[in-house]
C-alpha cells in the first residue's frame, strides 16, 4: 500500500503586519456596514456629499451668487434644482455650500471633542472641589436651551474681526456642543 501525503489546502492569511491587520479590519467594517440596507444607503449619501465637497467647484455650472438668471425657474436640464427668487441656480448653491457645511460640522466636532475631553480629564484628575465646580458649571450649561446660548454667543461675537456670517455662526453653534 502506498501512502500518499495529501497537502493541506492553501488559505491566504492576511499578513501579520499592522497594515495587513488594518486592511482586514477595514474590509470587515465595510462588509458589516454594507450588509444592512439602511446603513449602506446612509453611507452612500454621506459619500456623495463628501464627493460634492471635493469636486464641487468643478461640478457647479454657475457661481453661488450668480444672479443672471430668471427668478423662480422650475427644474430643467439647464437648472436641475431650478432657481430661487433672486435668479440664483439652486443646484450650484447646494454643491458649493456642501463644503462649508462639512467644514463647519467637522471643525465644530473636533473642537467640542477636544475641549470636552480635556476639561473632563482635568476635572477628574483634580477631583474634589475643582471637579464639583466644573461639573456644576457644565450642568448649568446643559440646563439652558442650546438655541438661546447660540443666539447670546452670536450677539457677543458679532463685532469680531472674522469672516462674516459663516465663522460667526460656526463658532456660536459649535460652542454649544462643547
Amino acid at each position: 500500500m502506498s501512502t500518499e501525503s495529501q497537502a493541506a489546502p492553501i488559505t491566504l492569511q492576511p499578513r501579520s503586519t499592522p497594515l495587513g491587520r488594518f486592511a482586514l479590519s477595514l474590509r470587515r467594517f465595510f462588509a458589516e456596514l454594507f450588509s444592512h440596507p439602511q446603513s449602506a444607503l446612509g453611507a452612500l449619501i454621506v459619500l456623495a456629499f463628501l464627493l460634492l465637497t471635493l469636486f464641487g467647484p468643478m461640478i457647479a455650472p454657475y457661481t453661488a451668487n450668480d444672479q443672471s438668471h430668471a427668478p423662480r425657474i422650475a427644474p430643467t436640464n439647464e437648472y436641475p434644482f431650478g432657481t430661487d427668487f433672486l435668479g440664483r441656480d439652486v443646484f450650484s448653491r447646494v454643491v458649493l455650500g456642501a463644503r462649508s457645511i462639512f467644514l463647519t460640522a467637522g471643525l465644530g466636532t473636533i473642537i467640542a471633542v477636544t475641549l470636552g475631553t480635556l476639561s473632563g480629564l482635568f476635572s477628574a484628575y483634580q477631583g474634589g472641589w475643582v471637579d464639583e465646580i466644573i461639573s456644576r458649571l457644565i450642568d448649568a450649561f446643559l440646563a439652558l436651551p442650546a438655541l438661546l446660548i447660540t443666539l447670546v454667543i452670536l450677539g457677543v461675537i458679532k463685532d469680531l474681526e472674522i469672516e462674516p456670517n459663516t465663522w460667526q455662526a460656526a463658532l456660536a453653534n459649535n460652542s454649544v456642543l462643547i
